[in-house]
């Protein structure tokens, strides 16, 4: 892997664990299993299917989704992985989403970067897209990620103008 993996679990990057939890690459899906023991059956309820990011097909203009397994969220949105003390249950394996990026500390350009070089990992797995379609089947889907990016942004925004004021 050319990235270092983060280890950050400040306010802003627990903030993407409450709001929109890291896409799962391949390799990611057998990591999570055997951390915590489980088969693909039980960790499945643990995942979502997401529409994916909104991309341009650079020859037609076009717009499409690439969707992507994410895990699954809380009812008050945050991912499943996330326990009451806002600790990561699966930190040391966590989803390429979650351990390549850190919401403190942002580098658009190595972003754009990983988000293709995920993308073609994803792109590439005949078994992952079949994973993908099976969450849902089952009804297991996230939101849009905009939609999560909306919410993230309220709060970080509203933690700032917090932390202003101290």
């Amino acid at each position: 892997m050319r990235w270092k993996r983060s280890h950050c679990a400040c306010w802003k990057c627990r903030a993407f664990c409450k709001f929109m939890p890291g896409r799962l690459i391949p390799r990611d899906l057998k990591r999570i299993r055997e951390f915590l023991g489980v088969t693909d059956e039980v960790l499945d309820e643990s995942l979502a299917a997401s529409p994916g990011p909104l991309m341009e097909n650079t020859l037609t203009g076009k717009q499409f989704r690439m969707a992507v397994v994410v895990p699954a969220t809380k009812e008050d949105g945050s991912c499943v992985f996330l326990d009451e003390k806002e600790q990561c249950r699966v930190h040391a394996v966590a989803p390429f989403g979650c351990g390549y990026f850190d919401g403190c500390k942002v580098d658009e350009e190595k972003g754009e970067d990983k988000q293709r070089w995920s993308l073609s990992k994803v792109e590439d797995s005949k078994d992952y897209r079949r994973r993908v379609f099976n969450l849902r089947r089952q009804g297991r889907k996230a939101d849009k990620p905009e939609d999560q990016l909306k919410r993230l942004k309220q709060y970080v925004k509203g933690k700032d103008a917090e932390n202003a004021t101290r």
